[in-house]
């Protein structure tokens, strides 16, 4: 699979290297956010501001719920 043969090959081969690059360029920054989320959303950060009081969103509203 990559070590391709002829012009075609080698294209599928661009085509994976792009899409891996493209999917790394997306998924890298999650795993590195998501521990640095967890810290400081923590139980015990006071620094943490939790505002449950939201005014209306047209937005969010036309998003259907769930049951």
């Amino acid at each position: 699979m990559l070590d391709p043969q002829g012009p075609i090959g080698a294209a599928q081969r661009l085509i994976l290297i792009d899409a891996t690059v493209v999917t790394l360029a997306v998924v890298v920054p999650v795993i590195v956010l998501c521990p640095g989320f967890a810290w400081w959303f923590r139980a015990g950060n006071r620094r943490a501001r939790y505002l449950p009081d939201r005014e209306y969103s047209g937005p969010v509203e036309l998003v259907p719920r769930s049951a």
